[in-house]
């Protein structure tokens, strides 16, 4: 799997980054052009909770190795739209998003 980094805005949340970028000492310097937006994975992923910041609602999901993930209310509102949670459950390939500073996860 690709190195995962933690989210300064959101710790616990992973983002990907490219493997050149594993020097790199600060996740505050990268730039969004650093990260691999393109990068699917595939997971099954559980409802763990919900939370507001302060321009946004975000829900976060667990994987099934205990990561957890960010999506925001427009991407739920789709996934809930086009497919099926069962018991708060949805497997199927993962995808990083980017809205504002904030980054999350979509259903490919």
């Amino acid at each position: 799997m690709r190195d995962l980094v933690e989210s300064p805005d959101n710790p616990g949340l992973l983002l990907p980054i490219y493997p050149s970028d594993r020097e790199m000492a600060s996740y505050t310097n990268r730039t969004i052009k650093e990260f691999d937006m393109d990068y699917v994975f595939q997971d099954t992923l559980t409802l763990d909770t919900a939370w507001k910041g302060r321009s946004a609602v975000h829900f976060v999901f667990k994987g099934t190795h205990c990561k957890h993930y960010n999506m925001f209310l427009s991407d739920f509102t789709e996934l809930v739209r086009t497919n099926t949670l069962v018991n708060g459950e949805i497997d199927g390939d993962w995808r990083f998003v980017k809205k504002g500073k904030s980054f999350g996860v979509r259903k490919v």
